[in-house]
Formats: structure tokens, C-alpha cells, sequence
């Protein structure tokens, strides 16, 4: 019988099949990793009359009154719009 190993953990992505959950939900503090921004900036970014307010990052989820998520592929698509802008590349709408 053969063993897992950790090499197997390191193998290349299958093409067409994404590295995660694209309806997982992140907590703030893991969407700020994501974007490497602070919890803080994330907030900032939702809320309007910031200098920082951004109206088009993504919504979080609220779960209940002490639990709010952010869904990973809106986090993802976020994060590459923004590198696309920052090169000055054309965004596709």
C-alpha cells in the first residue's frame, strides 16, 4: 500500500479547474491577506464618505450580527482587475 506524500500536495493545477472555492467565504482578515491590505483598509474600502471608499469592492455576506464574509471569487476578481488597472491594461467589462 503506498503512502500520500507531500509531493503529491506540490503537483501542477489541472487546467481549467481553479486552486479554490470561488463561492468560499473569507473572514475580513483572510481577504485582506488576499489583497495584502489591513482588516482595517477592507472596511475603509466599504465605507462611503472615506477617502478610501472604493464602490466597486465586493459586498460582504452577512451570516449573522457578529459574522460577515466575503465570497473568495469576488475577492479574486477584485484583486486581478485591480493588477490589470495598475499596469495600465485595458479592462474588459
Amino acid at each position: 500500500m503506498s503512502q500520500c506524500s507531500t509531493a503529491n500536495s506540490k503537483l501542477p493545477a489541472t487546467p481549467g479547474v481553479p486552486l479554490f472555492d470561488p463561492e468560499q467565504l473569507l473572514r475580513d482578515r483572510d481577504a485582506a491577506a488576499a489583497l495584502g491590505v489591513s482588516r482595517s483598509q477592507i472596511w475603509e474600502w466599504l465605507r462611503p464618505g472615506s477617502d478610501s471608499y472604493d464602490p466597486t469592492f465586493p459586498k460582504p455576506v452577512k451570516l449573522a450580527d457578529r459574522i460577515t464574509r466575503f465570497v473568495a471569487g469576488e475577492i479574486y476578481a477584485y484583486r486581478a482587475k485591480r493588477i490589470v488597472l495598475a499596469r495600465g491594461e485595458v479592462v474588459q467589462p
